[in-house]
């Protein structure tokens, strides 16, 4: 049945983002984007795996908690926390990514919207550079796409696409030609995963 698909759910990724904001007293997420964008890929060594809101599905259940791993009290800052929640958020959609490939999914399009943290260039360079896939990013929300999906009870699903790409597309993240330091920085954080979940 063309209807019946596989769900990617990451059950705590995003509330670190989050959590970070309102315990760095940061006064915003853009703030924490540009701080985050003067710290190197990789964190310096900083590793964060952000699953901190109970059972993670993709993780069979298990509740790891949140990690926040190699900090140097000497050099890393609060930048090198927004950076390394970012690309932990962005690794664990890579490890879920690597999962659905396990099954079977093929990914042939990303589609996001323009919000949350599809907004940072350093989540969205960084998933598209370790999945190797063109993410697209639409001027739209998840409330805005329930309320258009209203449409659809017509079944004309190409008309719905088309208006949707004719009216929303803002812009594509590419993956980099050279990804080499990004597949270093989530082999360590998958490594210290992998190591987490052997503990638990």
């Amino acid at each position: 049945n063309l209807r019946i698909g596989k769900l990617l759910c990451v059950n705590g990724a995003g509330i670190m983002y989050r959590w970070l904001l309102n315990n760095l007293k940061i006064s915003s997420y853009q703030e924490m984007n540009e701080l985050a964008d003067k710290i190197p890929i990789g964190s310096d060594g900083v590793v964060i795996l952000p699953f901190g809101n109970g059972p993670e599905r993709m993780l069979n259940n298990k509740d790891l908690g949140a990690h926040i791993e190699n900090i140097n009290l000497n050099i890393h800052s609060k930048a090198h926390l927004c950076r390394a929640a970012l690309e932990g958020i962005a690794f664990s959609f890579v490890y879920g990514m690597e999962i659905l490939k396990s099954d079977g999914i093929k990914a042939n399009v990303i589609r996001a919207g323009n919000d949350n943290l599809f907004r940072s260039p350093i989540f969205s360079n960084t998933i598209a550079s370790l999945i190797d896939q063109e993410i697209e990013i639409y001027n739209t929300t998840g409330a805005i796409g329930a309320a258009r999906a209203c449409q659809l009870h017509d079944g004309n699903y190409a008309a719905f696409g088309k208006q949707i790409m004719d009216n929303d597309y803002i812009m594509s993240y590419s993956p980099t030609s050279d990804n080499q330091e990004y597949k270093l920085a989530y082999d360590i954080w998958k490594n210290k995963l992998e190591i987490t979940l052997k503990n638990n």
